[in-house]
């Protein structure tokens, strides 16, 4: 795990204008999930922003979006009266039991090989309490994130589910259909044991969505539906 730290007299302006959610509904101290997105409105990252007072933020994401985030927001940052500082946590990365917390709570951790990719519907954070604000004005990406929202038909969906299988899975690896057909995206999982639990994009109302085991002559291996997210 990693922290951005971005504090200056125009950090919460800067980040207002960077951010899906609305800053003005942060709370001191309290961590709230949300993303970052680029002009096209697809989730460059998805993080944790927690305020440590007007001036100044703290986001978390894993380490290996550090860089990634960095250099998205310092391409704006430079120009804002705020500053970003980069710094690794002395923990490790997130536990097998926290992250499989945030499968089960469908909260989706955007890696480097899924970045740049979706739209922040098909990750349901329209779902996500105070994820993405509809209504706060201006940001990155907004224009095409709400013309989606108000008059677009979202055609895939964040699901979460069990992969009953002990060989590693792909962060962006294909979901298919029975007939082959490639319905969707892994975008997270953790190993536990003889299976895999994961959270996944996929085609609405799919049937029998399964992960393909290329390292086993493509044996099938179904994916076992928890709940919708």
């Amino acid at each position: 795990m990693s922290v951005l730290e971005c504090h200056g007299i125009g950090a919460k302006k800067f980040l207002q204008g960077q951010l899906t959610c609305d800053m003005n509904t942060l709370r001191l101290h309290t961590p709230q999930f949300t993303a970052a997105c680029n002009i096209k409105g697809r989730v460059v990252f998805t993080l944790d922003i927690v305020m440590k007072h007007d001036d100044a933020f703290d986001l978390y994401l894993p380490k290996s979006m550090n860089m990634i985030a960095y250099s998205h927001l310092n391409t704006y940052a430079k120009f804002s009266k705020c500053v970003l500082i980069q710094r690794e946590l002395n923990a490790h990365e997130s536990s097998s039991d926290e992250k499989i917390r945030r499968i089960y709570q469908g909260i989706p951790t955007i890696y480097p090989e899924t970045s740049d990719f979706f739209l922040p519907q098909r990750l349901n954070l329209h779902h996500i309490p105070h994820a993405i604000s509809f209504k706060k004005g201006c940001y990155l990406g907004q224009e095409i994130i709400a013309r989606f929202h108000f008059k677009g038909t979202l055609k895939h969906q964040l699901l979460r589910g069990i992969v009953e299988t002990n060989l590693p899975l792909t962060v962006g690896e294909l979901v298919h259909a029975v007939n082959g057909e490639e319905t969707g995206w892994i975008i997270d999982y953790v190993d536990d044991g003889d299976k895999q639990h994961i959270l996944f994009v996929n085609q609405i109302n799919t049937v029998h969505p399964h992960v393909q085991e290329k390292q086993i002559d493509n044996i099938e291996c179904p994916i076992y539906l928890q709940e919708v997210i």
